[in-house]
């Protein structure tokens, strides 16, 4: 809830003293902090916490909003190929974002 109002440090704070740290508090996390959506991300893979499709758009959103092209194709592609994750039309939204700021929109056909 404080990630989503913009309350960040609050919510790092109490999300810091969680144990444990499931699914939902996780994706929370990184959907509301573009600036540490990755770190987090990476957190939640060593502590083996399976990611689902919200995770993987609060990701992506952040990889373009930072201009993470790169790191977003990478995610990208790890979200379908090793958590078999079929990609929705918010995933493509993130992308053409992703690529579309970097202008690379022709990246777009081989996704």
């Amino acid at each position: 809830m404080y990630a989503s109002c913009g309350c960040m440090d609050m919510a790092q704070q109490l999300f810091d003293q969680m144990t444990p740290k499931n699914l939902v508090v996780s994706t929370a996390m990184a959907s509301g902090d573009a600036s540490n959506a990755l770190s987090l991300f990476h957190k939640m893979k060593e502590a083996y916490v399976e990611p689902n499709g919200f995770t993987f758009v609060g990701v992506l959103y952040a990889c373009s909003h930072a201009g993470l092209v790169e790191e977003g194709r990478k995610i990208f592609a790890f979200m379908i190929n090793e958590h078999k994750i079929a990609p929705k039309h918010k995933h493509y939204g993130c992308m053409v974002d992703l690529f579309g700021c970097a202008n690379l929109l022709r990246e777009l056909l081989r996704l």
